[in-house]
């Protein structure tokens, strides 16, 4: 009989006490047999690290680093380089899996050696009430395009992401500097690398909550200002530089809209819609024309 192959599960936990112990068990009940847990406490100020820490003494495959805060890409960093398996599945400390999530996934990577990279359909469900939201979707095959011009959801979270190490090695690992949109950059250099698989099964449930920081509006703009000038400086904006001014317009309209939308800020929201044209117009004309279609 074969051995099965181990499943690294790496979990940045900050200030995680109310959901830290029902993500561990989630990951404890996987189907398939070869799991080990790094959970990377990332200076919780709160018992997260004692709770893990309890629980790891019950539990052999859960082991737990604590290290000063230094931000949830370095944590994720730490975790990678402590794992050992072939597989690194990535999980936030307020997320769960379900049972056959990493089961499933392996299947899919050992029957398509030719991909990097497999997620799925996500669940995001209110923490209060435990009730679904909605059912997030992704895409898979060349993604790279998807992904640089932002135009659909991919990846929706690195919950739902099982990666082979090999691969993540090649891309490199997470940006330092980076924090809400340290995800997507990573994306789009593993899509450089590989082809993405997609399961359409609800294999991750994504929580809703108030702390979490993609409600951060400026830091987004932040990091995906930075995102976007390192790939380009790296040539990953082709086949020209008006395609990059495309896809930067793009975001600088994602920008705005969320000015608008979640921070009611009309002055912001009237400064990227003026960047957003000055730098390329098609893109506005585009969305322009699908309102005008769905009229």
């Amino acid at each position: 009989m074969a051995v099965a192959s181990l499943v690294s599960v790496v979990i940045p936990c900050y200030n995680a006490e109310k959901y830290i112990a029902a993500t561990l068990q989630s990951v404890l009940q996987q189907t398939h047999p070869a799991v080990e847990v790094l959970v990377v406490d990332d200076g919780s100020k709160d018992a997260s690290a004692k709770i893990v820490a309890d629980i790891a003494r019950a539990e052999s495959r859960v082991r737990l680093h604590s290290k000063p805060n230094s931000g949830v890409a370095d944590s994720r960093n730490v975790g990678i380089n402590l794992a050992q398996g072939e597989y690194i599945a990535f999980l936030d400390a307020d997320d769960l899996f379900e049972p056959e999530n990493l089961a499933r996934k392996v299947v899919y990577l050992e029957q398509h050696p030719a991909i990097g990279l497999v997620h799925s359909a996500e669940e995001r469900f209110q923490s209060e009430t435990n009730q679904t939201v909605e059912i997030i979707q992704g895409k898979g095959g060349r993604v790279l395009p998807l992904l640089l011009e932002m135009s659909t959801t991919v990846v929706h979270s690195p919950s739902s992401v099982v990666v082979r190490r090999s691969v993540l090695d090649e891309a490199g690992h997470f940006d330092t500097k980076l924090s809400t949109s340290a995800d997507w950059e990573m994306w789009v250099r593993l899509a450089r690398c590989t082809e993405f698989g997609y399961l359409p099964e609800t294999l991750v449930r994504y929580r809703i909550h108030g702390q979490q920081m993609h409600n951060n509006i400026p830091l987004m703009e932040r990091d995906m200002l930075y995102a976007f000038t390192k790939l380009h400086q790296e040539g990953t904006y082709f086949p020209s530089e008006a395609y990059y001014r495309q896809c930067l317009a793009n975001l600088y309209l994602i920008l705005a809209a969320c000015y608008r939308g979640d921070m009611h800020d009309n002055a912001r929201f009237l400064r990227f819609l003026a960047k957003s044209v000055s730098t390329d117009v098609r893109p506005l004309w585009r969305r322009l024309r699908r309102s005008d279609s769905a009229a």
